[in-house]
């Protein structure tokens, strides 16, 4: 697509295939650092490139419509109403007035190329965002990377988890206007090592969870084809709450605590009592989700397919109950699942901002309840035909 949208060149091309994830447990941590747990999947987005002989990089995206294309360099940023992968590429490329480019700092200045010819095609779907932004700014990175290695010039953007992942976590912030997690950066720079990727977002490690859980069991995410349930300002709120729980907290016999992650449940019912009202939910949802995600690492671990399940209603309830995060149609699929649990379908959960849903249980069951969802969720969105993707091993 490079070439037949760009031409051909003597310009070395380099590329990068990132696989997608998604969210398991792991929405929490866009709030607050601690555990998550994620899913790599066969979507994934490839990025192609190549140094420009112009004054501009000329980015090409792949869509259903056909090739969109588009030009873009430090004095031509996008358009505001420009796609929002225009956006992030121009971060990724020029950085901002603010911060240099990722991997890249003024003293690289004449050293790599000063415009690009990229190529995008993703198989991810645009609603899943999260997954869909750390594809893509893990796959461009690695990209540049290699064309920077190719020509001597060892920046910082070839040790992505070392120096790139904050930047590219703040460059995806600047280009969604919401608070964002590592924790899917992190998993797409994992990749396919392993069936689920374990996350600790403060510490930036992760690891791959070594189980039988994609084998036994399918998996399914239901896409509602709606816009985000929340707007960008509940999610910053939410963030502003649990720092300032986090900040109460310290000063009532929690020394030095900086996340959730370190609050033992045996201590949960203090913390809460040293909480105004208003801060207790979120405080709740965000300690009880992050000892939710070991114990779900421990049940994958040991093959236990219906505590599986129970985590994900769990982590669900919570959303629901506390965060107050979830969409009826979530709700309904979710009560769905809990009326066939008896015939093999073991869990469901909203498990992304973006409302997708989470759906495990043994391959039939699962068919049979995919078949019947339409009809479940009709009184919650009659006017939503529910698209549905089935994740496989």
């Amino acid at each position: 697509m490079l070439e037949a949208c760009f031409g051909g060149g003597d310009s070395p091309v380099q590329q990068a295939t990132v696989a997608g994830v998604v969210d398991v447990q792991a929405a929490q941590t866009h709030y607050s650092t601690g555990f998550a747990l994620l899913m790599p999947v066969k979507a994934s987005v490839t990025v192609a490139c190549r140094p420009s002989s112009g004054s501009s990089s000329r980015l090409v995206f792949a869509s259903d419509a056909g090739p969109w294309t588009a030009a873009t360099s430090p004095d031509q940023p996008p358009e505001p109403d420009a796609p929002s992968w225009h956006h992030l590429l121009h971060l990724l490329l020029y950085g901002s007035e603010e911060q240099d480019p990722p991997g890249w700092s003024a003293s690289d200045e004449g050293r790599r190329p000063s415009a690009y010819d990229i190529a995008v095609v993703s198989s991810i779907p645009g609603s899943a965002q999260d997954a869909y932004f750390s594809a893509l700014a893990i796959a461009v990175t690695r990209a540049l990377g290699r064309l920077a290695d190719a020509a001597g010039a060892k920046s910082g953007i070839s040790r992505v988890r070392s120096n790139v992942i904050p930047d590219l976590r703040e460059a995806i912030e600047q280009t969604t206007a919401r608070p964002t997690s590592i924790a899917s950066l992190i998993a797409a720079h994992a990749g396919m090592d392993g069936p689920f990727t374990l996350v600790d977002t403060g510490t930036y490690e992760f690891l791959p969870v070594q189980t039988k859980a994609r084998e036994a069991l399918d998996w399914a995410v239901i896409d509602p084809g709606r816009p985000a349930p929340r707007s960008n300002a509940w999610h910053w709120n939410v963030r502003e709450r649990a720092d300032e729980a986090l900040a109460i907290l310290r000063k009532h016999g929690f020394d030095g605590l900086r996340s959730f992650r370190n609050v033992e449940h045996r201590d949960l019912d203090r913390a809460l009592d040293s909480l105004p009202e208003r801060l207790r939910p979120v405080t709740r949802h965000l300690v009880t989700e992050n000892r939710r995600v070991q114990k779900h690492v421990a049940a994958m671990r040991r093959g236990d397919w219906q505590m599986i399940g129970a985590l994900l209603l769990m982590s669900h309830a919570s959303l629901r109950d506390y965060l107050e995060a979830t969409t009826a149609l979530a709700d309904e699929v979710v009560e769905a699942v809990e009326s066939v649990m008896l015939e093999g379908v073991y869990g469901a959960c909203m498990t992304s901002r973006d409302g997708l849903i989470l759906v495990t249980g043994r391959p039939h069951a699962l068919d049979n309840l995919l078949d019947s969802i339409p009809k479940a969720v009709s009184q919650a969105a009659d006017d939503v035909d529910a698209d549905l993707h089935t994740i496989r091993p």
